[in-house]
C-alpha cells in the first residue's frame, strides 16, 4: 500500500511552475511522482517506449496496465497521475453528488485530484482520441471512498468530453502484460550482444532456422545457437526478446511465452529489414 503526500490548492501555482501535469509525450511531467508517495515497495520507475521518458507507477497493477498500453499500436501517448484542474471543477462535481471533496487532514484544504492514466489514441478512422483510466484492484470496487472518488473523476472527464473507465486486475490481459515485461529491456539495439546490423541479421536467420527446424524448447535452442555462433551464453535469448519486442517476430501474445517450450512465431522479415537498414543509413 502507499500513502499520498497530496498537493493542496495552496501549492497549485508552485506545481505548475515546475511543469507538473503539463506537456505531452517526452515533455510531460506527472503531477505526482513516486518521490511524492510514501510506499511500502510497490512503486516503479520505468522508461517508456512510446514517450522516451521515465514513468512513475504506484503499484504492480498500474505497471501491468502500462505494459498492455505500450504494446497497443494505436496508443501514442501515456500520461500518468494527470491532475484534474481547475480544482473548482472537481469541487463543483462533488457538490452535485453531495459528496465531500477530498481534503488535506491537517490544513483542511481541498486536494488536487489526479487520474491514474490519460491515454492518447491515434486511430485511422478517428485521430487524437483521449481516454482516462482509473486502475484499482477488483476488491476495492465497492468501497465507499473509492466509489465517491470515481464519481467525481467520471464527472470531471464527462465535462471535458473524454471517456473515463475503471480498470481492475480482471480487465488487464495479464499474459500480454507478462510477455511485454519479459522482453521489455531488450527492445533497444544498444543493449544487444551484437555490434552491427549484419551480425543481427545473420544471427536472426540462424536463430529462426534452429527454432523452426527442431522441437527444442526456446531456452535449449538459444543455448545451441550461442554455442554454434560462438556467442556468450544468454546472447540468443536476448536477441529473441529484441525480435519479439520490435514485432520482427510475431507471436501469439495472448499465450505466455515460456523458455521451457518451443517458440511458435512468424517472421516479419520485411519490417525487420526495413527498420534495420534505416538504423544504419
Amino acid at each position: 500500500m502507499f500513502k499520498r503526500r497530496y498537493i493542496t490548492s495552496s501549492k497549485i501555482d508552485v506545481m505548475k511552475k515546475q511543469g507538473r501535469g503539463q506537456g505531452t509525450v517526452e515533455e510531460y511531467k506527472p503531477w505526482l511522482t513516486i518521490r511524492d508517495i510514501s510506499s511500502s515497495g510497490f512503486s516503479h520507475r520505468i522508461k517508456g517506449w512510446k514517450t522516451n521518458r521515465t514513468h512513475h507507477f504506484l503499484s504492480n497493477l498500474e505497471l501491468s496496465f502500462f505494459f498492455w498500453l505500450e504494446w497497443s499500436p494505436n496508443i501514442v501517448d501515456i500520461r500518468e497521475r494527470y491532475p484534474l484542474l481547475p480544482i473548482e471543477k472537481t469541487i463543483e462535481v462533488a457538490e452535485q453528488f453531495n459528496f465531500k471533496h477530498p481534503k488535506e487532514k491537517k490544513s483542511g484544504e481541498h486536494i488536487v485530484m489526479t487520474t491514474d492514466f490519460l491515454v492518447d489514441y491515434d486511430i485511422e478512422s478517428s485521430r487524437n482520441i483521449k481516454k482516462a483510466y482509473s486502475v484499482t484492484p477488483y476488491n476495492r470496487l465497492n468501497q465507499t471512498r473509492f466509489l465517491r472518488r470515481t464519481f467525481i473523476e467520471r464527472g470531471f472527464w464527462h465535462s471535458q468530453g473524454i471517456d473515463f473507465t475503471v480498470i481492475t486486475d480482471k480487465d488487464i490481459p495479464i499474459e500480454i502484460s507478462n510477455n511485454v515485461e519479459w522482453f521489455w529491456s531488450a527492445r533497444q539495439f544498444d543493449f544487444l550482444p551484437v555490434n552491427t546490423y549484419e551480425e543481427l541479421f545473420f544471427t536472426e536467420l540462424t536463430l529462426s532456422e534452429n527454432l523452426t527446424n527442431s522441437s527444442m524448447p526456446l531456452a535449449k535452442a538459444c543455448l545451441f545457437t550461442d554455442d554454434q555462433l560462438g556467442l556468450k551464453p544468454g546472447s540468443s535469448i536476448q536477441l529473441v526478446k529484441h525480435l519479439i519486442a520490435n514485432r520482427y517476430w510475431e507471436v501469439d501474445m495472448t499465450k505466455r511465452i515460456t523458455t521451457s517450450k518451443p517458440l511458435v512465431f512468424n517472421r516479419n522479415i520485411d519490417l525487420f529489414q526495413a527498420n534495420q537498414k534505416g538504423m544504419i543509413e
